[in-house]
């Protein structure tokens, strides 16, 4: 029978459902199982809080949900119209109950709802409360004669077999029954109970690389445990119990079992048909009546005994149970299987004299509440073998555990010698039994590790590296010499060395750069002590891979024909600088393609340089420079670095650099302006293809274009342009805009301005030039900057000269107070002189 109350520490507590409301109350996860169907009986006190008739209804429902709570899996039984009344009230609310099925982790819920009762609106009450003062059977509870049969399921992942864990299943076979029982068990809460009478068995199989357990099985090295009882057997004697293992090994199927009966010729039924080979191991009478406990079998081991055969990686993909009884059912009680696992460990695994290791054990799956023994082995190499012990005690729950050893503190007369350490930790307790002849004998679970002892800190370097040397057991400060032979007598080194006041040898070496590539032997001969083995040691020596540790250009944004500037370091392993090597690099434009393939050299700094021009119709975009992998070294072969680096710039097109001059050449034929203006990039190259117009301008407006024409010989580009009797006379600003022919976006400057007096009455070299040239000066340079810092600079330029802008740029000089102030006093000149 199944009870539910409330526990006694918890207060009275009560709640109020509204009509129409429900309140859940949930139980703790269950395991898979079934509940059968019955009758049970929801406990609780009730009151109807005062309404118009102080009067309601209750229904109470059982029912299966989700773990979350969330959705119904299954309907048990419900109750409604339970009347409820104004006075605190016990109500006993049968339900008769259907069988209903429980999957993993769902709950048993009950539900309380009010009922609407028509003219009321009282809420009901609910208290559900512990003992409290009140005798036993007066608190809420819940009672049912229904049973929960869980499925047994259990979970090698989880080490010992777990009966109600995650969803893995056993499944029944033959004619008798598989059930999962509280009655017996060893440890757990149940346990399962095989039973067969037919002679021809029934057991419980659990397959491993199914879909709701895709697990591999258990590996080789991994050992079982179990327990079993056994409360009845035929008559007649035939009764067998057996555990039975599939086992996989390179595309072959073994059956390896081990059983009790009354004699090893009383075998049990088979249960893997189709396998390869199957033998089983006699494991000797059936007791009765109290549990047997069989722990540690090494499955594999024993398996080849008895198949013959030598198993190369085994694996159980499938464990049954088996009862066999003739005429009387024999009955067994499994429970609590585990599956062990030894995982050894030698941290570090290269050490060097003078320091310690870390040997560790990790055992997964233990038995819990039991006393582990473990022996720790470790031979050295002269041969020795020195002894460590240690146990660990598991608790009630405690099913993994690590043991460790420290070598050689913990290990008497121990001593450290270079050369490979055998370690070898054997299980003395519990143990396991193995067949021999008529009866068994001890063997012992045992695994193993290693680890090295060395001189040298590593076994590889690279030229540069830093060698660290380390050599004990020697005299208090005795001095010794190291020596260093290489790969040929011009790579041999002799480092003379003493030792500390423990007997302690530490030095170091810098490997050189040029140092030669191979193998290295490292010996150490000290005055007095001699080492067996003696302390000799090898490790090998590589090119230094260079490492690129900087890579930049000298800015980020360059115009055509500017330069770059490129510079980089390159450094030894050992963080040295390469002082005289060589930096290969790459530019590449913006589609991809390579410009340039160049080496930069070393510069006074330690670091490296090189420089490039920018083409004058480069294209425009983002450039990089590109050093690829192992394209750079040094004189002594070593090269790097071990990845491609890169470092990008941007290219715009060049902004022109113009100066002008102009003047007025007075002669019979009239007089004409002449115009020269030299057009230069950047780099101070001159300009000498593409086209340059001169745009002259009075009080805002255009007199003509003229076209300018580059004179190789001058460097500069001319032009000319009559002046007409019907020009404007004054001050007239002459505007230079010129671009040259440079691919697709051509470099280019625009608005220039300078500025020339035209007279319309005499000639220009007539007036009064200190005053003019006083005047004009600061103003031609005033417009100048001011025209220069109103055009920005563009990244299209188009092909037609931009006359609005030029425009605006004159209009806004020419409206300027000092510009009017100017032309006025040259205007007041003027006449004075015609006066004359």
């Amino acid at each position: 029978m199944l009870s539910a109350q409330s526990p006694s520490s918890q207060a009275e507590t009560s709640i109020s459902i509204p009509q129409s409301f429900s309140i859940f109350f949930y139980t703790q996860p269950l395991a898979e199982g079934q509940i059968s169907g019955s009758t049970w009986t929801v406990t609780i006190y009730a009151q109807a809080v005062p309404g118009q008739t102080d009067t309601g209804s209750l229904t109470a429902e059982l029912s299966i949900y989700s773990l979350d709570g969330t959705i119904q899996n299954a309907l048990i039984g419900s109750s409604s119209g339970n009347a409820v009344t104004a006075t605190t009230t016990k109500i006993d609310i049968p339900i008769q109950g259907v069988t209903a099925t429980v999957k993993n982790g769902d709950r048993l819920t009950l539900r309380l709802y009010a009922e609407s009762v028509a003219g009321s609106t009282a809420s009901l009450k609910i208290f559900y409360d512990g003992q409290g003062n009140e005798l036993l059977g007066d608190e809420s509870r819940i009672q049912t004669t229904a049973t929960v049969e869980e499925s047994w399921r259990q979970d090698f992942e989880a080490n010992p077999f777990s009966l109600s864990s995650v969803n893995r299943y056993w499944q029944a076979f033959g004619t008798g029954s598989v059930s999962q029982v509280s009655i017996q068990y060893y440890t757990a809460s149940h346990s399962l109970r095989v039973t067969d009478k037919s002679g021809s068995g029934t057991y419980a199989r659990y397959d491993f690389n199914t879909v709701n357990n895709p697990s591999e099985g258990l590996p080789s090295g991994t050992i079982l445990s179990f327990y079993w009882l056994a409360t009845s057997v035929d008559s007649m004697g035939t009764s067998v119990l057996s555990l039975h293992l599939q086992i996989s090994d390179q595309g072959s199927s073994y059956e390896h079992y081990w059983y009790w009966s009354s004699s090893n010729t009383t075998i049990p039924p088979l249960v893997y048909p189709g396998t390869k080979k199957a033998a089983g191991m006699y494991m000797g009478p059936i007791s009765l009546g109290s549990w047997t406990k069989h722990e540690l079998l090494n499955w594999k081991k024993q398996a080849e005994i008895t198949l013959g055969v030598s198993l190369q990686s085994p694996r159980v993909v499938s464990v049954s149970l088996q009862s066999t009884g003739l005429g009387k059912a024999t009955d067994v009680y499994w429970d609590n299987i585990f599956v062990s696992s030894y995982t050894p460990s030698a941290q570090p695994q290269r050490m060097q004299e003078g320091q310690t290791n870390t040997l560790s054990l990790t055992v997964t799956g233990a038995i819990p509440s039991t006393t582990y023994q473990f022996e720790f082995n470790v031979t050295d190499p002269a041969g020795i073998t020195t002894t460590s012990m240690v146990s660990h005690t598991t608790s009630s729950s405690e099913t993994n555990f690590i043991v460790s050893r420290i070598y050689s503190d913990d290990f008497q007369g121990s001593g450290v010698l270079v050369g490979n350490y055998n370690v070898s930790i054997r299980q003395t307790g519990p143990v396991y039994l193995i067949p021999q002849g008529s009866g068994f004998i001890t063997d012992y679970v045992t695994t193993s590790t290693s680890f090295t002892v060395h001189l040298a800190d590593r076994a590889i370097y690279q030229r540069t590296d830093t060698l660290r040397f380390q050599a004990s057991g020697y005299g208090a400060l005795e001095t010794a010499n190291v020596t260093l032979l290489g790969p040929d007598p011009s790579s041999n080194y002799l480092v003379p060395v003493q030792a500390d006041s423990t007997g302690m040898i530490v030095t170091t070496w810098v490997i050189p750069r040029n140092a030669a590539l191979g193998n290295y032997t490292l010996t150490v001969k000290a005055i007095t002590t001699i080492k067996i083995p003696s302390d000799s040691d090898q490790f090998n020596v590589t090119s230094a891979v260079l490492q690129l540790s900087r890579l930049s250009t000298d800015a980020t944004d360059y115009q055509r024909t500017q330069n770059v500037t490129l510079h980089a370091t390159l450094l030894y392993p050992g963080q040295s600088i390469v002082p005289d090597g060589y930096l290969e690099f790459q530019v590449v434009q913006p589609d991809g393609s390579v410009f340039l393939t160049s080496t930069a050299l070393p510069d006074s700094s330690g670091g490296y340089v090189a420089s490039f021009k920018i083409p004058t119709a480069a294209p425009i975009g983002s450039w990089q420079i590109i050093v690829p992998s192992w394209q750079s070294g040094d004189p002594s072969g070593n090269n790097g670095p071990t990845k491609t680096s890169a470092v990008r710039f941007a290219v715009s097109p060049a902004v022109l650099q113009v100066q002008t001059s102009v003047s007025i050449d007075n002669s019979q034929n009239g007089r004409t302006l002449q115009i020269q203006a030299s057009i230069t990039y950047p780099d101070g190259s001159h300009a000498s293809a593409g086209q340059a117009m001169a745009q002259l301008v009075h009080n805002g407006i255009t007199i003509v274009y003229v076209p300018l024409m580059f004179d190789a010989a001058k460097a500069m580009w001319i032009g000319y342009y009559q002046i007409k009797s019907s020009d404007p006379e004054g001050l007239w600003l002459v505007v230079i805009s010129a671009k040259d022919l440079a691919g697709p976006v051509s470099n280019s400057i625009y608005n220039v301005v300078h500025n020339v007096l035209v007279d319309g009455a005499a000639s220009y070299w007539n007036i009064d030039m200190s005053l003019v040239m006083a005047i004009l000066a600061p103003v031609g340079a005033l417009i100048a900057f001011i025209a220069w810092r109103l055009v920005p600079r563009r990244k299209r330029l188009s092909v037609a000269l931009e006359t609005e802008k030029v425009m605006q740029t004159v209009n806004k000089v020419q409206s300027t107070d000092f510009f009017r102030s100017i032309r006025d006093q040259l205007a007041t000149a003027s006449s004075l002189r015609n006066e004359k």
